[in-house]
């Protein structure tokens, strides 16, 4: 008899499903064109949040700023803007893809003080002590080397220099109201999806204590929830992302065709709800300073 965890899945199809999340080579939910539209919509929404945290940090004119896990370089571009002419931002992202994305952007725009770079998060290679800062967003979340990409990117910061994170501090407050069990079943499925992964979704409760560990002191740190009604930016963020990673779920094995069908049956129902309220994964933002 096969051996199970207490949710429900035996070993070997946890073990199936974990193969086919970590063969893949770019993003969980893709790098194709309706992913890179969805990713520049989630920054637009996220944008205010950005800016506030960076300009609490101190960010400005002249800084060599590093994005970790920039994407396509949304964030990328708007940290061009604030260090100006005289400054230089760097984003480092697994995806060549979203890479040669940027870099024709970048090229197409003129711009001269951003660079992009293909690399892991824990195999980057900079010169010791060569940034001002360090920007991070919905990166760590899918890695399981945290420790030592935090370890490296110290090595990388000038003393005095700053990280600036941004990451799921509790994707389980995720929910939409009133409950509907097909939309219920697709928010499961997705925190399963999370569960046999070997990276953390929930890793900003667990980044204070590996930046002390790594020669920061941490000076600020704040959740950031987020309640929207239909027809708000906040709402459309994860409603995208749902009818998205729901298809990514049923190729997982974790979400049945049937079930991914009445969830997009019944969503149209949802938002049409005057009473429906969305309420978002619980995020937190964190500046650590290098000691």
């Amino acid at each position: 008899m096969k051996s199970s965890d207490p949710r429900g899945l035996d070993v070997d199809a946890r073990t199936s499903i974990r193969l086919r999340v970590s063969n893949r080579n770019d993003y969980i939910l893709g790098t194709d064109p309706e992913e890179l539209q969805r990713l520049g919509f989630q920054h637009r929404v996220w944008s205010k949040d950005a800016f506030a945290l960076w300009e609490r940090a101190g960010l400005g004119e002249g800084q060599r700023i590093l994005d970790l896990g920039c994407g396509p370089g949304f964030a990328t571009f708007d940290l061009a803007d604030i260090a100006g002419v005289d400054g230089m931002v760097i984003g480092l992202d697994k995806s060549a893809g979203y890479i040669a994305s940027a870099r024709a952007h970048a090229q197409a725009a003129g711009l001269s003080n951003v660079e992009f770079v293909v690399a892991d998060l824990s195999d980057m290679k900079f010169e010791r002590s060569s940034f001002d800062a360090i920007y991070c967003r919905w990166a760590f979340a899918w890695i399981n080397t945290v420790e030592q990409a935090v370890r490296r990117a110290c090595t990388f910061l000038k003393p005095g220099g700053v990280f600036l994170s941004q990451e799921y501090l509790h994707w389980g407050t995720f929910r939409v109201i009133p409950e509907r069990s097909e939309v219920r079943r697709v928010i499961d499925a997705c925190r399963e999806s999370w569960r046999v992964m070997d990276s953390e979704i929930d890793i900003a409760g667990q980044l204070p204590m590996l930046f002390r560990k790594n020669g920061f002191d941490v000076i600020h740190t704040v959740a950031i929830s987020k309640v929207s009604r239909p027809g708000r930016m906040v709402w459309q963020w994860p409603a995208s992302f749902l009818k998205i990673y729901s298809l990514k779920l049923v190729d997982m094995g974790l979400l049945r065709s049937e079930e991914r069908d009445a969830f997009l049956k019944v969503w149209p129902e949802v938002e049409s709800d005057e009473d429906s309220m969305l309420i978002a994964p619980l995020m937190m933002e964190i500046i650590a300073r290098k000691a």
